[in-house]
């Protein structure tokens, strides 16, 4: 797995987003997971960017909740790793797992 890789953070629908209060992780690798997202949020092949602006609109917890309504892979980071970016973020993108630029 490298930085910049499918599973590190070049795909729209699986990296790490801001929201209002904390980050949210998006795991929608499969199809029909990202098919249903980009309906869900009425977006058509969205980028990175196109999401994070999206996602920025809600609290985590929100996100959340409105994931497991819609059968998402969508979680919100515990509070205790969201306030930790600079540290524990710094080790997982330095595992090649998240893009950088998203948190």
């Amino acid at each position: 797995m490298t930085q910049g890789g499918p599973l590190g953070g070049a795909l729209p629908g699986y990296n790490i987003y801001r929201t209002l209060d904390g980050r949210i992780v998006v795991a929608a690798l499969e199809s029909h997971f990202w098919d249903r997202l980009q309906h869900e949020v009425n977006l058509c092949e969205p980028t990175k960017d196109e999401l994070g602006l999206v996602f920025v609109t809600r609290r985590s917890g929100d996100w959340e909740e409105w994931a497991n309504a819609h059968d998402l892979p969508l979680v919100a980071l515990p509070e205790a790793l969201a306030g930790r970016s600079s540290s524990v973020l710094e080790e997982i993108a330095q595992c090649g797992s998240i893009d950088k630029e998203s948190w």
